[in-house]
């Protein structure tokens, strides 16, 4: 799965949740087209069918789904869902053979991870990216250069969680600057 959804039946939503593909199979004209419906309220059972009030975000309608216990739903991850994907897949990354990391990190925004080398070594901080690269954690590296480092990454999504994987290095120097040519000027 390459963007930020999973897949999760009714029961399991929660208000505000975020469903992403038409469930209701009732209506084919719209079964599995992409949009953005809002849970406004904790679903209800009913015996072999729940009850899914939902708010439709563009059009602002209002609706209720009538849908069975069984349903799966493709349900967009953000918050404390979000975490707790990423906290899974962290368990799973955790023993994967990989560059050494010298921290995780779980957030509302997904999974960060910091490479234990970093600051002179571009090589081995390319080297390390292309291996997380190799397990589809990232397209390509991105170099976001700033005046004294660069952080040099890698950003994907894996099972729904934005995953970004980087260090910072020293940013090459241009021009050395002469303190003394400044004082001198003034």
């Amino acid at each position: 799965m390459t963007d930020r959804t999973t897949i999760a039946r009714p029961l399991a939503l929660r208000p505000d949740a975020v469903i992403t593909t038409f469930p209701d199979e009732r209506e084919t004209a719209r079964l599995g087209k992409a949009g953005r419906w809002i849970v406004t309220t904790v679903p209800q059972r009913y015996s072999d069918w729940v009850r899914v009030d939902i708010e439709d975000e563009a059009t602002r309608q209002s609706e209720t789904w009538i849908l069975p216990f069984q349903q799966k739903l493709t349900v967009e991850l953000h918050g404390r869902a979000l975490m707790e994907q990423a906290a899974a897949l962290l368990a799973d990354v955790a023993v994967l053979e990989r560059p050494e990391m010298a921290r995780w990190e779980v957030t509302r925004e997904g999974l960060r991870g910091d490479l234990a080398c970093g600051l002179d070594d571009v090589e081995r901080v390319t080297a390390a990216l292309a291996d997380w690269q190799a397990d589809d954690f990232g397209q390509e590296i991105i170099r976001e250069p700033g005046r004294v480092y660069t952080r040099v990454l890698i950003r994907g999504v894996v099972r729904g969680v934005p995953v970004e994987i980087g260090t910072v290095v020293k940013t090459p120097e241009a021009e050395p600057v002469d303190e003394r040519e400044g004082e001198a000027a003034a």
